[in-house]
């Protein structure tokens, strides 16, 4: 099976690593830097029995959780980032009430975002520096963005990121259960997140959850080209619908979908006419298709037959070596569907079949349309020759034979 190539090494290489913010959001008062967590909090303590409803005593104690995350290993920071993130909402909604209140409101980002990039430059740090794949450090890692995740849920990177180090671990249905969450809380983000879950299910070998995804992405890339919310992200979407292509391609080979395949195909060669990767792969399915309808326990559909034969001549053009390839393919199918037929009855007689004669003639009108290009191809004289031996026409095929002395 060829694949055709796609963007993804892993999973998504896009994490990249983030400028901290400057330590400003350790100013919220003029002496916060100086006070220890306790003493933040007992100052916090005190705004809010003067006024209880004063969001710089949440502020302070968001400071005090986030100090307090530091000093623990990654592992045990989940509960204090928690903690940190509600006290800086009731803060935030306590602002919204008071005037002239940006510029604390901008602190409050700030700690925020430096919060989100400490926790998620390490991890990916770790993942780009750790060449052994060791999964010790990919699990501390991983522990990282998922602090990160705590602190900005809606990063997709950070999701990105996660389900890229479960990968590299080996774990794939954690990566994938990362990425169904992101895509259920994410839904601008839809097409990419459906890709990567496309592509993960895939390298788990689970085809047809692959396909699935595959052709989810295909349809959201399709509504962002059709009606892009951003008219510059018409043009990048764009890219991502060509690599979803591939990836559906490869996924409905893989899972035997055949006749999704041929239909993805028929479609991107429309698209791309003079890409002989597309016209390529699309005639070895179309010969698939010929070789599973013999293979089939139903009787064969001679119409399904005439019309796929014609369009592997049809793909076949002008190019000698396409025509060969396709000859030989088609060689391989009768070969084998004789060969079938003659175990279950000795007598069986491929002359008098007109479904394998149907494919043995368009073999040998390619093999004749390459000798038309290249009257000694040596593989076109023997491959005619090979048919005719196949229906028992041994006279002709010495004949053929006799041409390669």
């Amino acid at each position: 099976m060829q694949n055709l190539f796609t963007r993804i090494a892993m999973l998504v290489i896009a994490f990249g690593f983030f400028i901290s913010c400057t330590p400003r959001y350790e100013s919220t008062l003029s002496t916060s830097t100086e006070l220890t967590v306790d003493e933040l909090l007992d100052r916090a303590a005190e705004i809010r029995q003067s006024n209880p409803d004063d969001p710089e005593a949440n502020q302070l104690e968001a400071l005090a959780h986030l100090r307090t995350a530091r000093t623990k290993a990654p592992n045990l920071r989940e509960n204090d980032y928690k903690a940190m993130k509600m006290a800086f909402d009731k803060a935030l909604s306590g602002y919204d009430t008071q005037r002239n209140s940006s510029n604390e409101r901008s602190k409050i980002a700030e700690t925020i975002e430096s919060a989100w990039s400490y926790e998620h430059n390490i991890a990916a740090g770790i993942v780009s520096s750790d060449s052994s794949g060791s999964n010790q450090q990919l699990s501390l890692a991983a522990t990282h963005a998922h602090n990160a995740i705590i602190i900005i849920p809606d990063s997709l990177i950070s999701y990105e990121l996660l389900a890229d180090t479960y990968a590299r671990m080996g774990n794939i249905d954690m990566a994938i259960n990362v990425l169904s969450f992101a895509d259920s809380t994410l839904p601008n983000h839809a097409g990419r997140l459906h890709e990567s879950l496309a592509f993960l299910y895939y390298n788990k070998g689970d085809f047809e959850n692959s396909v699935k995804w595959y052709e989810n992405a295909l349809s959201w890339n399709r509504s962002q080209i059709a009606n892009p919310s951003d008219p510059s992200i018409r043009e990048l979407t764009k890219g991502s619908l060509l690599n979803t292509w591939h990836g559906l391609i490869n996924a409905t080979i893989a899972a035997r979908q055949t006749d999704i395949a041929i239909a993805s195909l028929e479609e991107i060669t429309q698209t791309y006419p003079s890409n002989t990767t597309y016209k390529m792969l699309l005639s070895r399915q179309l010969v698939t298709r010929i070789g599973e309808h013999f293979e089939s326990n139903e009787s064969t559909d001679r119409g399904i037959i005439i019309n796929t034969l014609d369009q592997i001549g049809t793909i076949s053009a002008t190019d000698p070596e396409f025509k060969l390839n396709n000859a030989l393919s088609l060689s391989e199918i009768a070969g084998r569907v004789i060969e079938s037929r003659l175990q279950e009855t000795e007598s069986f007689d491929a002359a008098s079949n007109l479904d394998i004669m149907l494919v043995c003639e368009s073999a040998i009108q390619l093999y004749k349309e390459v000798l038309e290009i290249d009257p000694t191809n040596p593989s076109a004289i023997s491959g005619i020759a090979d048919i005719y031996l196949l229906i028992d026409n041994e006279s002709e095929a010495s004949k053929w034979y006799e041409l390669l002395d």
